[in-house]
């Protein structure tokens, strides 16, 4: 069974636990009884040093070890990334991310709002963002998440070692005038009381104490000892996962875990970094983002599933925005000058769409509340630039499609 079990682990697919038990497809049929023997030979591997077992110096209150398999499926994914980033880097002078910063950082936070709750169509939201950034006064939840959020990003910007002490900042930034009563810190750095987070419960209190200084010491081990290189890449990553599954407070510890990996990013000095695609990602399907998350959890903390989602999402948002880049420089040649709000309506196809839509469907992939004739004048817009074609089916329903010529970098491997 060792034979079969090195395959699982080491080969081009990394199968989760619907693969391993129900799989048609795979022809695996485990039962729970070899499901948990597949789990300990994955211990007993990292028990024993096996190089492709990267055991993670962290502390765990739920399973023996915290780790993730350097096998075929998430080196092919590192490769194609690393590949991404270096022909980006080849074919222009700066790099997607150095490109569109500053739109990836509007996005990240106009997602983590509309991930949350109901918001306004895009144009008020931005313009709103854009206030709110020069200083005006929040009037509602939703601006006073906008300012926490810029607020935050500002600080992490300035680079501040990662203590226990800063996350608490960063956090209390985060949370300012956001938190019910009952969800608010007393006298500690950390949750007082017991919390389940889906189906999971979270960190016993007596223990939030001890994992968070073994993050925090595990983090300036990779970020100040020149010498280890072993986990970097992957560093924000791990953090991001850590501070979900510790969960050391009683709200906003998603918004956290996915600032602290960008935080984490910039400390290293990622300049291609995939934290700053993750809210949009989440946004784009939560349910990928959750499976990864639970996945990791059943598998006794194997983040490769985790990690192999992160790449996934980060090559996918590279090609787009490259796909964006792209775009807009083609429409310059013809004298067409895209506008903010259009480039963000082409991301939004980019991401959503496949094959011929509608306007009730762009409304959807956009996920704004427009009229019906603001919506065809968009996407007419578009066609009249060239880059959506359009024609009228059986039912008289006018019908979009983006023209192939404009998308230059498939996604279409990295959506599942």
């Amino acid at each position: 069974m060792a034979h079969d079990y090195n395959k699982m682990l080491f080969g081009s697919i990394y199968y989760d636990s619907t693969d391993l038990r129900y799989s048609n497809q795979y022809k695996f049929f485990l039962t729970n009884q070899q499901l948990i023997e597949y789990k300990q030979y994955k211990d007993n591997l990292i028990d024993q040093h096996n190089e492709n077992m990267f055991s993670l110096d962290l502390k765990t209150y739920n399973s023996k070890h915290i780790f993730y398999t350097v096998g075929s499926a998430l080196i092919n994914l590192e490769k194609t990334y690393l590949k991404i980033v270096l022909e980006d880097l080849f074919e222009n002078e700066s790099t997607v991310v150095e490109r569109n910063y500053d739109d990836m950082i509007d996005a990240r936070v106009y997602s983590e709002l509309e991930g949350s709750m109901q918001i306004e169509n895009i144009p008020t939201t931005r313009t709103k963002l854009e206030q709110i950034r020069k200083g005006a006064v929040p009037q509602d939840k939703n601006e006073i998440i906008a300012r926490n959020m810029i607020s935050a990003i500002d600080y992490i910007k300035t680079k501040p070692s990662f203590t226990k002490e800063n996350l608490y900042k960063l956090y209390t930034i985060l949370s300012q005038d956001c938190l019910e009563k009952n969800q608010e810190l007393q006298v500690n750095y950390y949750r007082d009381n017991e919390v389940y987070i889906d189906k999971y419960e979270g960190c016993p209190v007596e223990k939030i104490e001890e994992c968070m200084d073994s993050l925090f010491k595990f983090v300036d081990k990779y970020i100040n000892d020149k010498n280890n290189d072993g986990n970097k890449d992957m560093l924000p990553h791990i953090c991001h996962y850590y501070i979900l599954y510790v969960h050391p407070y009683f709200d906003y510890n998603g918004r956290t875990a996915r600032m602290v990996s960008l935080w984490i990013s910039m400390l290293l000095e990622n300049t291609y970094t995939a934290p700053l695609f993750i809210s949009e990602a989440i946004n784009d399907n939560k349910r990928k983002y959750y499976d990864a998350l639970r996945e990791t959890r059943d598998m006794d903390n194997d983040l490769t599933y985790f990690l192999i989602y992160i790449l996934n999402t980060a090559i996918r948002y590279s090609l787009v925005y490259r796909n964006i880049n792209y775009i807009s420089d083609e429409l310059i040649k013809e004298g067409i000058t895209i506008t903010h709000i259009e480039t963000i309506y082409i991301k939004k196809i980019l991401l959503g769409a496949d094959g011929y839509f509608d306007y009730k469907k762009f409304l959807v992939m956009a996920n704004i509340t427009i009229s019906k004739q603001a919506a065809l004048k968009e996407l007419n817009k578009l066609a009249e630039y060239g880059l959506l074609s359009s024609k009228i089916n059986d039912k008289k329903v006018k019908l979009f499609k983006i023209n192939d010529e404009y998308v230059k970098y498939s996604t279409a491997k990295f959506t599942n």
